[in-house]
């Protein structure tokens, strides 16, 4: 029984940290307006601060709070993280009332498929020489309202992807989602596609970076850890010098 506890708060972790970092950082963005200069620096200035206290934490975590633990108990290291989380909750909701929410434009995936199928559908066309001449819609309509979408500018790479947004002239078939799309989104695409050799780059890192909290607290069992004669450093705070 103590087990299965054990393995479900495991899996509730994870599930949190993925729902926390997956969105914590572009929830932050969306915050800043990227036509407003000064917003758009203070959006960088954002980042760099986010980072640095997720650095701070974990190395606070790493040490600070392994000692206590090992020192004090268990009850006072999950403790403080309790309360921590509980502070930051109600920081973070504190300030609901002057965050920005960015209206959903739909999903991610269902736009890179369309753009797919609408460039394989007219495959057979030309593309123009002029990319003008392409759709490109500056408001995105809703449900409820018209949205306003930032355009991206025009590349020559993966031209093929162009293709979804050529509309012909008279042809009752444009108005259909998985037929025509804006060049914006076939840009946003194009994106994505560059940035994936970027994200299989970081695969093996990201293996070995796991191994920290792992591989290297199981050597760090078998090292001398004393400084002087009565202090000995936790085997936990081995883990610690990847935010150092």
């Amino acid at each position: 029984m103590q087990l299965m506890v054990l393995y479900l708060a495991l899996y509730i972790t994870a599930l949190g940290t993925g729902g926390v970092k997956s969105s914590v950082s572009g929830f932050g963005s969306d915050q800043s307006d990227y036509t407003n200069k000064g917003e758009k620096k203070q959006m960088i200035k954002f980042f760099n601060w986010f980072y640095f206290f997720v650095s701070i934490g974990s190395l606070a975590a790493t040490t600070i709070l392994v000692y206590i633990q090992d020192n004090q108990g268990r009850e006072w290291g999950y403790g403080i993280c309790a309360y921590a989380i509980v502070f930051a909750l109600v920081v973070f909701l504190s300030g609901t009332s002057k965050y920005r929410f960015k209206t959903l434009l739909g999903s991610p995936l269902t736009q890179f498929a369309v753009v797919f199928v609408a460039a394989w559908r007219k495959r057979h066309l030309e593309l123009p020489s002029d990319s003008s001449l392409l759709f490109n819609e500056e408001y995105i309509s809703n449900e409820t309202h018209m949205t306003k979408k930032q355009r991206v500018p025009h590349s020559k790479q993966f031209r093929f992807l162009d293709k979804a947004a050529i509309k012909e002239s008279g042809g009752i078939l444009d108005k259909r989602k998985w037929y025509l799309t804006t060049l914006t989104d076939v840009e946003e695409v194009k994106l994505v596609i560059r940035m994936l050799p970027i994200w299989a780059t970081t695969i093996m890192f990201w293996t070995i970076h796991a191994q920290m909290t792992t591989f290297s607290v199981s050597q760090a069992t078998t090292m001398d850890r004393h400084i002087g004669k009565s202090f000995q450093i936790p085997v936990h705070c081995s883990s610690g010098k990847e935010s150092a």
